[in-house]
């Protein structure tokens, strides 16, 4: 059998080392491996090591059968590969999972298998991202000066800095859907964000389950309340919103990992951007709807306000990205309920 995986394998680690070991296992293991051009543009940042680097460390591994630079670009730059590999099995861990993934290989007839993280022996569990997060590397920063004046420049420039992007989603009443809500969130390729879980009074395991999220990642808040319906749930949300955009989900909504990243990018265009929005995938047992939006700028508040009347741009609160201090600006305003 042939099995695919596909990644940018950027700081190779023995996380990877193990992963093609497992995938290995099941045939013959070919390796697609993400473009230097389609990291910068997915994660907005250059790699630390050159495409060229990263083809010649995988290839080296006894396990791989034969790897390439993926011809595409996107989050699914492995496409035009796959179709031609026509491989057996498509080898993801739950950090690669994704629905557009899955969905890809139910088209094309291909095997899709979610592995979780297995590390090799008694090695600790790798991923890139934890690595960054931990970052061992030997540095020093000078800050004002230098160390003398360290104590002073603590002092100014306490706590963490606020996160660029705050979702938030209002829960109720969804223990069976909340895991996948959440995950899907911090399954995002931009991480530079906040979740702000509002638990509006829910009678079942829906505040616990926010909680030990919360426990897990530190990007994760919660606030419970008194039942008060989702509008109000939202609003606690934007009145304790630290990001300089705003999206929303509903609990029991799945986000593309993609979807941060691209709304951000799209914003980045112009410092005269207030306002984002995307299509849905509705999702109904087996059957799925995609609503595509038509493209729209230079928009007054009247155009706006037609728009979203006419249901040309949906009116959800949902794929949507928005300047906070606008929709703060309009909550005050308003007094009560906004969205």
């Amino acid at each position: 059998k042939k099995v695919f995986v596909s990644g940018c394998y950027d700081m190779l680690h023995s996380g990877h080392v193990a992963f093609f070991e497992e995938a290995s296992r099941l045939g013959e293991l070919y390796v697609g491996i993400g473009s230097d051009a389609t990291i910068f543009e997915l994660k907005a940042r250059k790699t630390v090591n050159p495409e060229a680097e990263r083809l010649y460390m995988v290839r080296a591994l006894r396990c791989v059968k034969d790897a390439w630079i993926n011809r595409g670009r996107g989050i699914m730059d492995f496409a035009e590969d796959v179709l031609a590999l026509k491989p057996d099995i498509f080898f993801v861990n739950t950090d690669g999972h994704s629905p557009a993934k899955e969905d890809f290989c139910r088209k094309h007839g291909i095997e899709y298998v979610v592995s979780k993280r297995i590390p090799h022996g008694d090695l600790p569990v790798r991923s890139t991202t934890a690595l960054r997060e931990e970052c061992r590397i030997p540095y020093r920063i000078d800050l004002a000066g230098g160390w003398l004046d360290q104590p002073f420049v603590n002092e100014l420039a306490s706590g963490t800095p606020a996160p660029l992007v705050s979702v938030i989603v209002p829960v109720y009443k969804v223990e069976k859907y909340l895991a996948e809500c959440i995950e899907s969130v911090l399954a995002q390729t931009f991480k530079d964000f906040e979740l702000i879980l509002v638990d509006d009074g829910s009678p079942d395991n829906s505040g616990k389950i926010c909680d030990d999220y919360a426990a897990r990642d530190s990007r994760i808040r919660v606030f419970h309340k008194e039942n008060g319906g989702v509008s109000s749930a939202r609003n606690l949300g934007i009145r304790n919103a630290k990001g300089e955009w705003i999206t929303f989900a509903d609990s029991d909504d799945l986000m593309e990992s993609c979807l941060l990243q691209k709304l951000v990018a799209a914003a980045a265009i112009s410092n005269d951007i207030d306002f984002v929005y995307c299509g849905i995938k509705l999702v109904c047992g087996k059957k799925e709807t995609t609503i595509r939006q038509d493209i729209y700028d230079n928009l007054d508040s009247r155009d706006l306000q037609y728009l979203l009347l006419t249901g040309k741009i949906n009116g959800g609160s949902y794929c949507k990205l928005f300047r906070s201090d606008i929709i703060l600006s309009c909550l005050n305003k308003v007094g009560g309920g906004l969205v």
